[in-house]
């Protein structure tokens, strides 16, 4: 019983631990997206401007 459940908190641990590397990976790609989009954007914007 305590091993059944030391096994469950070391698999409880890894997928935390994975879900929270992947959520933080996809946080950056998602920043440096929008910080792209946002310069293309302004970079458009000013070529109308002109």
């Amino acid at each position: 019983m305590v091993f059944l459940l030391s096994s469950n908190l070391q698999k409880a641990a890894v997928y935390g631990f994975m879900v929270r590397r992947v959520s933080f990976a996809f946080y950056r790609v998602l920043c440096n997206f929008s910080k792209t989009f946002v310069r293309m954007h302004s970079y458009s914007v000013r070529d109308s401007d002109v």
